[in-house]
């Protein structure tokens, strides 16, 4: 394989079945996926692989039935491809009495017959159809031969493969995920079973991975939030018509300014509200009137460079499973280019557990598909700031978010009317966000993380609160830390929103 090309456009999705009758075969090559068995694999068929086209950052791989076939399938990807996701798909039993026919689901563990145990994390890194439906089951077992239902094993599913591609994958720290289709119910008929069902198995996995068509004709609007800032905003506007794919419409949201934003170019939609109302409002308000499928944002004191959404369309078509993308950044403070932090370097993926700390995602090189920003509910209106935080955080929780590592926008800071120097003791509205989020969260790994990142935040602001002698705030938060520890929060505390408590 061509290593140098290979970096270039990696393979960041695995779709692994047993064998190819699982998978619809033609279908998936009109959409540019390459599928390939072990052998040819191991035999250089990656020499030949479409790197850089359409649909190419992922592929089919063929496993074959049982625990052997399994292992080498899933050392053979480690060794050649190394991705990103891997998805194990293709045809389960069920225990007599369990899942019906025809259904979709997804174990919280994998057990061998062996006595191991594999556990999953039950997100899929690629985006579920509209009425796509899947049960969350608590095991599957995979044994090295056929199931039989005498054999009174305790379990939802059983395969011949998915633990043994577990204990390499997540031995290397790939993502595994598996996702199952009840073809039979084991015993005699079990073969005649599968065969018989392969048709609507095929059906499934085409719907399953409609994704991997790619954003046909990738159209994108473009949404400006501006408040006092004439000359940034009308900067940053000519930086969006200078792109070389042309937006559907670019609106700029004059959020009461005063006096009220100027722009008269074509292709620019100009909104104004006569009040200042805030920028998670601003940006709501911006996408309520436009077209576009995708939805980027620019803030007002950002630019983008010319070829920002050309890259990301060229992504996107590489990595269609994607619904989220950003850009990496050129930062510039008080006139001078900066290298960012190391812990503002931005993160591809699953990037949910990072982004409890800080913001992950800048508004200003992102690309969100429509539908995934709908819903979500946008932007949060009672967050005056770190409202990007507050999304990301939500849609990361569900979403992998791809990174074009080519730069694809300058960012100016230091200036004084940046959001961040306006509003004391900011991380209490990433408090606000993270007990918004444990309310809400039903999964105890994903609960546990809440927790433990709402009660940093709480002993931070518990510090500054003490130092400053506002004992009220302090008081306020020693109760609101008691209600994470005991996780009898039902609602995130509006009074984390009032900024003479904290002015004080």
């Amino acid at each position: 394989m061509n290593e140098i090309v290979a970096e270039a456009h990696p393979i960041q999705l695995v779709i692994m079945a047993a064998l190819k009758a699982e998978l619809p075969l033609e279908w998936l090559k009109s959409r540019g996926i390459a599928c390939y068995t072990v052998k040819g694999l191991r035999s250089g068929a990656l020499a030949s692989h479409p790197w850089g086209q359409p649909g190419g950052g992922a592929v089919c791989v063929v496993t074959g039935v049982g625990k052997e076939a399994a292992l080498l399938a899933a050392e053979t990807v480690v060794d050649l491809i190394g991705p990103k996701y891997v998805l194990n798909i293709g045809g389960a039993a069920a225990r007599p009495g369990g899942l019906e026919i025809g259904c979709w689901a997804m174990p919280a563990s994998i057990h061998s017959s062996m006595g191991g145990v594999a556990r999953l994390d039950r997100r899929l890194p690629v985006p579920l159809p509209s009425g796509f439906e899947f049960f969350f089951v608590d095991r599957l077992f995979s044994l090295e031969k056929s199931y039989d239902p005498s054999c009174g094993l305790d379990a939802d599913l059983f395969d011949m493969e998915a633990y043994w591609l577990a204990s390499i994958f997540q031995e290397w720290g790939i993502w595994f995920s598996v996702l199952k289709m009840v073809t039979d119910y084991g015993g005699r008929e079990a073969n005649e079973g599968f065969r018989s069902r392969l048709p609507m198995l095929r059906s499934g996995v085409k719907s399953l991975l409609g994704c991997l068509a790619g954003p046909e004709g990738l159209d994108f609007s473009v949404v400006i939030p501006v408040h006092n800032r004439p000359h940034r905003v009308r900067k940053a506007a000519e930086s969006v018509m200078r792109q070389e794919m042309t937006p559907l419409e670019v609106v700029v949201v004059d959020d009461g300014s005063d006096p009220p934003i100027q722009i008269d170019r074509d292709g620019v939609v100009l909104v104004r509200s006569n009040r200042n109302q805030g920028v998670s409002w601003a940006r709501n308000a911006g996408v309520q009137r436009t077209r576009g499928r995708w939805i980027a944002f620019l803030d007002s004191d950002d630019v983008w460079l010319p070829e920002k959404m050309a890259l990301q369309a060229r992504y996107l078509s590489l990595y269609p499973f994607y619904q989220v993308v950003q850009s990496e950044e050129i930062w510039y403070r008080h006139g001078r280019r900066v290298n960012p932090c190391r812990h503002h370097m931005k993160h591809e993926g699953w990037i949910w557990e990072a982004s409890l700390e800080r913001c992950m995602i800048s508004p200003s090189s992102v690309l969100i598909r429509r539908e995934l920003l709908e819903r979500a509910g946008g932007f949060d209106q009672r967050l005056p700031a770190c409202e990007d935080y507050d999304l990301w955080l939500r849609i990361s929780r569900h979403h992998p978010v791809g990174l074009d590592k080519r730069p694809g926008i300058v960012k100016y800071g230091g200036h004084q009317d940046q959001l961040s120097r306006r509003y004391p003791a900011m991380d209490r509205f990433r408090l606000f966000s993270l007990c918004k989020a444990l309310a809400s969260e039903e999964e105890p790994e994903f609960k546990e993380r809440l927790k433990k990142a709402a009660l940093e935040k709480l002993e931070i602001l518990f510090a500054g609160a003490v130092k400053r002698d506002n004992h009220g705030v302090a008081d306020l938060l020693r109760m609101l830390a008691r209600e994470v520890e005991n996780e009898i929060l039902e609602e995130p505390p509006e009074w984390l929103l009032n900024e003479s408590l904290f002015r004080r």
